[in-house]
């Protein structure tokens, strides 16, 4: 099977939407997540935002500069952002655009691993918010899907009917979560590093948010896993959760491609016409702080 894949690569195009609301949810900002190489004509195009009171301020999306065994570095300068403006207006601006790229990339059987960086920033104005009993900061994913693509029961839909409506591969089978909190812009800051790469037979130096692996919380995802078999699944998970003697500032959450069950999907389906192009994955999923 190895010779096969290196021969004929899985690659994965995720169209993506997220949403974060509060519990007084009244407006909403959206723009273009990514520009895809292929058309999809869905609603999986579009970065959507909901909020109000004070929880929500600020989210950024960065891409992946370096990995190695023990550090992430992710570029400072975001894909994209959005935030509020006046809480008085309930005024909110985006920079994202529809050319901005999805920055998880294509999966394929050498290079299985794209992280990615969400950065929330929570509180009104410079201040964090202080967590007891009483005022939590919690940020859940929650999926209308009950099951994982990969058990052995479902349709995998190619690329054409994906993008004509036809059926939808659900995201939430093959993402990973982790998270970190920061307590204030200081803890932040610690944080920010450089990374000098070559490209283009030029030296280019960004700056980075150097995130030590093993800092991460306990990695997540709506699919369980007993060793390798497919175990259960959760249609609602928290991806960050603090209820007592903290402050919080940002909250970061890395993204990633769930290694065993893509994997699990492409043994699944071997020979399927849907894994002879691009595959593609729709997200069935809302973040909710």
């Amino acid at each position: 099977m190895k010779n096969k894949l290196l021969k004929s690569p899985l690659k994965v195009l995720a169209a993506t939407s997220v949403t974060i609301f509060t519990l007084l949810s009244v407006f909403t900002s959206t723009a273009a997540w990514f520009d895809s190489r292929r058309s999809l004509n869905n609603d999986g195009d579009n970065f959507e935002v909901k909020s109000v009171n004070g929880i929500f301020n600020r989210l950024s999306l960065h891409d992946l500069i370096f990995s190695d065994n023990s550090t992430y570095q992710f570029n400072q300068t975001p894909v994209g952002s959005i935030e509020m403006v006046n809480w008085e207006t309930k005024e909110m601006s985006s920079t994202f655009s529809s050319g901005s790229p999805f920055p998880m990339g294509s999966y394929d059987y050498l290079e299985k691993s794209h992280p990615m960086l969400l950065l929330i920033e929570v509180g009104e104005g410079e201040d964090p918010i202080a967590v007891d009993a009483t005022n939590p900061v919690i940020v859940r994913a929650c999926t209308y899907i009950d099951y994982y693509l990969g058990d052995g029961r479902r349709t995998l839909y190619t690329q054409e009917e994906v993008a004509d409506g036809d059926g939808i591969n659900p995201l939430s089978s093959v993402l990973t979560f982790a998270s970190i909190p920061f307590a204030d812009g200081d803890a932040l800051e610690a944080i920010e590093g450089t990374k000098t790469k070559i490209e283009e037979g030029e030296s280019v130096t960004y700056n980075t948010f150097d995130l030590a692996k093993n800092t991460l919380g306990e990695s997540k995802s709506f699919v369980q896993f007993d060793g390798e078999d497919y175990d259960s699944f959760d249609s609602e998970i928290n991806l960050f959760s603090a209820r007592y003697g903290t402050t919080v500032k940002y909250i970061g959450i890395v993204f990633d491609y769930y290694e065993i069950a893509m994997e699990t999907i492409y043994n699944t389906y071997l020979g399927d016409p849907a894994l002879e192009d691009e595959l593609y994955f729709n997200c069935d999923w809302t973040m909710v702080i």
